[in-house]
């Protein structure tokens, strides 16, 4: 899994994060796309990002400071960039 795919990931189930978790993971993100890696990779995942960055905005406002996390009882799936086809479109 790329590195793109995993912030993905991580952004993905930002309701399990705590406010300092966000915003750390919100640096993360922008060292992502300063830095050297594939702007393909750059692109998937800033299409990705516009809820991502108004809760970053809000958190920096003050508008969630009582938020807390919800932590899931159920597995996390990877989501991946790339398009899964059914496995009972697979057998032939």
């Amino acid at each position: 899994m790329s590195r793109a795919e995993d912030l993905f990931n991580r952004c993905y189930y930002i309701n399990e994060l705590t406010n300092e978790e966000i915003l750390e993971l919100e640096k993360e993100v922008e060292d992502f796309f300063q830095s050297d890696e594939p702007e393909e990779d750059k692109e998937k995942l800033g299409e990705h990002m516009e809820n991502f960055d108004m809760i970053c905005s809000a958190i920096r406002e003050g508008g969630l400071e009582n938020r807390v996390p919800i932590k899931s009882t159920e597995p996390k799936k990877r989501m991946t960039f790339e398009l899964e086809i059914p496995k009972f479109l697979l057998k032939k």
